[in-house]
């Protein structure tokens, strides 16, 4: 007879992760150093950060940030989205879906008026949805605190950054 016995989410994804669509910087939340070397067998080489390597305009940093292929074209998950919130008012928000072990990066929220000069959201915005995928990554909801007829930002976008 067997049983079984269930385990934590995170443990219970992780075993799982063999069957992942996407490539995992992997178990214990590597550094992307160490993501380099399980997707193209070497940290050196033509890897680095602001490369292009499948032509697909995202560079290998926004390829690990955002759990894509680097040897595969491919588009992150980013869509802007209304949200209402319990206010009953209409909220700007942007959805993303980012790697849950890239602990060395930072996921910026940015605004902006007119496309040409953003700033950062941080004090403006909050997340309001964040969920756990199977496939290692967390898809995440932000909005602007600011209501829609009141808000003075039009659009949202997300930067990432090395972690310093």
């Amino acid at each position: 007879m067997v049983f079984w016995e269930p385990r934590p989410r995170v443990e219970w994804f992780l075993a799982n992760c063999s069957f992942a669509r996407r490539l995992l910087p992997g178990f214990e939340g590597d550094p992307i150093d160490s993501w380099r070397d399980l997707v193209f067998g070497t940290t050196n080489g033509d890897n680095g950060d602001e490369t292009d390597n499948d032509g697909d305009e995202w560079n290998v940093l926004a390829e690990y940030a955002l759990g894509l292929n680097p040897r595969m074209r491919d588009t992150p998950e980013i869509r802007p989205e209304i949200v209402l919130r319990p206010d009953g008012r209409q909220h700007l928000g942007i959805r993303y879906r980012r790697m849950l072990s890239a602990i060395d990066v930072h996921y910026i929220i940015e605004c902006s008026r007119d496309l040409a000069e953003w700033h950062d959201a941080g004090g403006i915005s909050e997340t309001v949805e964040s969920e756990i995928n199977i496939d290692g990554t967390v898809e995440v909801m932000v909005c602007l605190k600011e209501a829609l007829e009141n808000g003075e930002f039009p659009f949202l976008r997300v930067r990432i950054e090395r972690a310093k």
